[in-house]
């Protein structure tokens, strides 16, 4: 795991404990990703946030009013604790972690699922069954369509990948007898 992610982790773990004994997850998940729209529609706002010469009080402005509304108490002390350790490269990867926390609180996994045709509601279901089965967790699945598969499904959970496809079982075929 790179260092970075790490970093991350470890301090968007703790705002998520503190937003969930306070109850707050809802709040300031949607701060958050207000915040991560805000970097995607500015991008020279990273620059501004990173910025030596920005003092920590203009950034801390500037982030408050980039989630929208007055930031719920445990993100405000977020950000001032990420200024205060001069760790601000981290902020535009906060949302995406605080996402993964939040699934993970609430038993569900990001799933994607790849079909080499438009599939049947019956079979998504089967599909949904088996992908639960895989996790012990409730999927929550995006569907997409890419003909080049031939045939069959690949399955993307987290980082892991489950290659069902016609291609990927040529592909194999054509490894064995090639050696």
């Amino acid at each position: 795991m790179h260092i970075g992610n790490i970093l991350v982790r470890r301090y968007v773990g703790a705002l998520f404990a503190v937003a969930k004994e306070k109850e707050l997850l809802d709040q300031v998940y949607n701060a958050l990703k207000n915040l991560d729209n805000a970097f995607k529609e500015v991008p020279e706002l990273i620059g501004f946030i990173v910025s030596p010469e920005v003092t920590a009080f203009h950034k801390l402005e500037v982030l408050s009013t980039s989630v929208g509304q007055e930031p719920p108490e445990p993100l405000k002390r977020f950000f001032q604790l990420v200024l205060s350790k001069n760790r601000e490269e981290i902020l535009p990867s906060v949302f995406v972690a605080f996402f993964h926390f939040r699934e993970e609180a609430l038993g569900r996994v990001q799933v994607t699922v790849t079909t080499a045709v438009t599939i049947t509601p019956a079979m998504k279901d089967n599909i949904t069954r088996h992908v639960s089965s895989l996790t012990d967790k409730t999927p929550v699945i995006q569907w997409n369509v890419d003909t080049e598969l031939l045939g069959g499904y690949r399955i993307l959970i987290d980082n892991r990948s489950y290659d069902f496809s016609l291609i990927r079982q040529l592909d194999n075929l054509q490894e064995r007898m090639a050696g």
